[in-house]
């Protein structure tokens, strides 16, 4: 997705302005410190280790790529799997970039962006 959906000018415009993106390697050997705890990789030397971290965020069910979005309160909100085109991704990213999750159900706001 970094040569394709992050490129594209709409979802970077998003991204940049509503979120703080955060990359991580879910294989990384190096310690991570996140909601006060660190986070290690329990076999940082061997080949395909995952991350502590990583079990964490996705709750022992790893897929790549997955993204793991938050609110300002370090609530989780949603994990989306998997790559993800601009048209699939953009929708995501306003209705929680722009708060609307907190007023409408997500099968309604998306049955409203095709009536539009």
């Amino acid at each position: 997705m970094d040569n394709t959906t992050f490129k594209e000018r709409a979802v970077a415009e998003i991204l940049n302005e509503k979120f703080y993106p955060v990359k991580f390697d879910a294989e990384s050997s190096q310690p991570v410190q996140f909601s006060g705890r660190v986070y290690t990789n329990p076999n940082p030397e061997g080949r395909r280790s995952t991350h502590k971290l990583t079990h964490e965020l996705l709750g022992r069910k790893t897929s790549y790529p997955s993204y793991v979005l938050y609110d300002e309160n370090n609530l989780k909100l949603t994990i989306l799997k998997g790559y993800m085109t601009k048209d699939n991704f953009l929708p995501v990213m306003e209705y929680i970039g722009n708060n609307i999750y907190l007023n409408q159900k997500w099968e309604a706001y998306m049955e409203s962006k095709q009536s539009e």
